[in-house]
């Protein structure tokens, strides 16, 4: 069977697939309307029926953004499939290092009842969705779960990628989101991966949201969680990630950290959020906490105090932060002298001290944490818990710093107490 190009009719297509034929095809969408011939409604449905991967680009005549306005929410993707909207012409991925510049033509708008909305709604493994602006819906992207809301089966989103997308606002990054921006509900997903795949999600009750046993292992990387891409400025959700279930997430990475800027709490995590890493990562100012580990149904609970040997439960098992007791700048890196409580029976554990610098402290006298410094490892045992750790980076003066523990498992804590940073002390050579 020959393999039918790009520029094909759509009529043709569906002979092709028909046939059984389990090569990957192109389907191009080159009509904004809600269904019919050339329109998204119909590419979809369309791949879906075409066994294996396929891709769907765009080439809609006229210069600019291309607005799909919606009557209902889209056909549940069922098999694995690759959007681009970055297809479109003059489309381009972001360049910058930390907001975005992305240049997003293809945007998805709703035009009717909006209470349980899907912009695109994944029970495929293995989808790529890039490119696109996705703008007023209950819930952006719904991964693991059909446009009906029912879920898929567990592990059906494994796999998937979200990448370049402005998640809860329209192509210029204004706000227009309503509930969640992106829903994984028991699958094992990537959100954000590298520059060009920053997404931006904003103007939600919740910028992402996981529950499930199956979203295990999945990574949050890169992206601008509450913030306007263009200029940073905050959008005003009232949780940036909530984990209702998890074990070995990784929220953040030490060269990809999120930027996470919300009215009430950064990340929430329910206690029986395990092993998960999140202390890469920057906080605006929040009217609670940068990280919320819970310890009971009640969540948020407010800051967790340190324990004796860290012997409490709950999310991350509650991992003590650390106390830090000093801080000696140099030109091009610092030094953090503190303690960390952890149980008695650790020899030799490699603990992981994140370091953050903020203009002030947060009223709970933690964090924000607005801009991450780095990380390094410490050596600690049940009868060594002192440190000292130099960062290679500089440290700004005045403001605070704060700090957080993760463990070889990669339990991560709430943020340390506030150090005030010294304005005029600088230890150029050795510290001393």
């Amino acid at each position: 069977m020959k393999r039918i190009g790009a520029g094909a009719l759509s009529a043709v297509l569906v002979l092709v697939f028909t046939t059984n034929d389990c090569r990957a095809l192109t389907f191009i969408v080159d009509s904004v309307a809600d269904s019919g011939v050339g329109s998204l409604r119909e590419k979809i449905t369309q791949a879906n029926g075409a066994a294996g991967p396929d891709v769907i680009n765009f080439d809609i005549p006229g210069a600019g953004v291309q607005t799909i306005v919606l009557l209902s929410s889209l056909p549940t993707i069922t098999d694995t499939l690759e959007i681009d909207g970055y297809t479109q012409s003059d489309a381009a991925p972001n360049t910058l290092e930390r907001n975005s510049n992305a240049v997003i033509r293809i945007a998805l708008a709703y035009n009717g009842v909006v209470s349980g909305s899907n912009g695109l709604s994944i029970c495929a493994p293995g989808t790529v969705v890039r490119g696109l602006a996705i703008e007023a819906f209950e819930t952006g992207i719904f991964l693991g779960a059909g446009a009906d809301n029912i879920s898929c089966a567990s592990g059906s989103a494994d796999g998937t990628q979200i990448l370049g997308n402005f998640v809860g606002m329209d192509p210029d990054g204004n706000g227009s989101g309503l509930t969640r921006g992106i829903f994984v509900n028991d699958s094992s997903v990537t959100i954000g991966s590298g520059i060009a795949g920053r997404n931006a999600i904003g103007d939600y009750s919740i910028g992402i949201f996981f529950v499930g046993t199956g979203v295990a292992a999945s990574v949050v990387e890169g992206n601008l969680i509450g913030l306007r891409p263009a200029d940073g400025a905050a959008l005003g959700n009232y949780y940036g990630i909530m984990l209702l279930d998890g074990t070995a997430l990784r929220i953040g990475a030490d060269n990809a950290p999120n930027r996470i800027a919300n009215g009430f709490v950064g990340i929430l995590a329910y206690e029986s959020v395990v092993d998960t890493t999140l202390y890469a990562n920057e906080f605006g100012s929040h009217t609670n906490l940068a990280i919320d580990l819970c310890s009971k149904v009640i969540c948020p609970d407010g800051a967790t105090a340190n324990d004796a040997d860290d012997g409490d439960l709950g999310a991350n098992g509650l991992q003590n932060s650390p106390e830090i007791f000093e801080v000696k700048a140099g030109v091009d890196a610092f030094v953090i002298s503190g303690s960390l409580d952890v149980p008695t029976d650790v020899t030799n554990a490699d603990y992981r001290i994140a370091a953050y610098w903020s203009e002030a402290c947060a009223p709970a006298g933690t964090g924000p944490g607005e801009m991450f410094l780095g990380s390094g490892l410490v050596n600690l045992s049940g009868g060594a818990e002192d440190f000292d750790l130099e960062v290679l980076t500089a440290l700004p003066f005045g403001g605070v710093l704060t700090t957080t523990a993760t463990s070889e498992s990669g339990n991560t804590s709430e943020l340390s107490e506030c150090l005030i940073v010294p304005t005029d002390s600088v230890f150029h050579d050795s510290f001393e």
